[in-house]
């Protein structure tokens, strides 16, 4: 029977050494950026689309006006031309009422339009005429729907105008008798509409106009005299 080993002794005076374990380094945070870099950064971004932004809008209507001088040169639009023709009273007749002096009128009109363009027809919308008097009085009025004309054509208009009650100045209404009597009653036809132009495959949208023909006696008129009117496009 054998008899079991004697554990070593520890030498007088030794100690154990305790294991150090080794730690991984603590990450690094990075550094913070401060807020001017991020202001200064979104101010640049900003600044760059302003400016492509406006170069953009440059170069569109720098386009637009290029198409439409070469539109111009090419096709060389021109308004319409409108001459007065006839005016032809049927009924005219100055009663007296309640309320004064009063007028009750019919006449038929004629109005020419011509449209001297040779690439393109034109477009009218609903023309309305008033029919004035040198003295400020309406001697009726009458709206002929739009049609379209066609290339360098002449276009004649016929209105129908009724004047019902126009109440006149008890001062004016003498003068007023007299001028149709003598044919040197003044009338001013006005006739608003609006205008566009047609091609083969496009058209454009119309634009408001305002025809004033000049101040014409009936005599003048019915001596064949066609005053040309006056187109006012835009207040011009």
């Amino acid at each position: 029977m054998s008899q079991g080993q004697t554990p070593l002794q520890k030498p007088p005076g030794y100690r154990d050494i305790p294991i150090q374990r080794l730690q991984p380094p603590p990450a690094r945070k990075a550094a913070a950026l401060p807020p001017s870099f991020y202001q200064k950064k979104r101010r640049n971004w900003c600044r760059m689309c302003c400016c492509c932004t406006c170069i953009s809008l440059v170069l569109l209507i720098l386009l637009i006006i290029a198409a439409a001088a070469f539109f111009y040169a090419w096709f060389d639009p021109k308004l319409p031309v409108v001459h007065l023709k006839t005016i032809k009273f049927t009924k005219f007749n100055v009663m007296n009422t309640d309320a004064g002096p009063a007028l009750d009128a019919q006449s038929s009109l004629d109005v020419e339009i011509k449209n001297p363009n040779k690439h393109f027809e034109m477009e009218y919308d609903k023309t309305r005429m008033v029919l004035n008097a040198g003295n400020g009085a309406n001697l009726g009025e009458q709206t002929l729907p739009g049609f379209t004309q066609e290339k360098n054509n002449v276009t004649t208009l016929k209105f129908t105008i009724k004047a019902s009650q126009e109440l006149l100045a008890k001062k004016d209404a003498d003068k007023f008798i007299n001028g149709f009597k003598n044919k040197n009653l003044v009338v001013s036809p006005e006739v608003r509409t609006g205008i566009g132009l047609k091609g083969n495959r496009w058209k454009t949208g119309t634009v408001q106009v305002d025809v004033i023909c000049a101040g014409m006696t009936l005599n003048q008129i019915q001596n064949s005299a066609t005053p040309k009117c006056r187109i006012k496009l835009l207040d011009w």
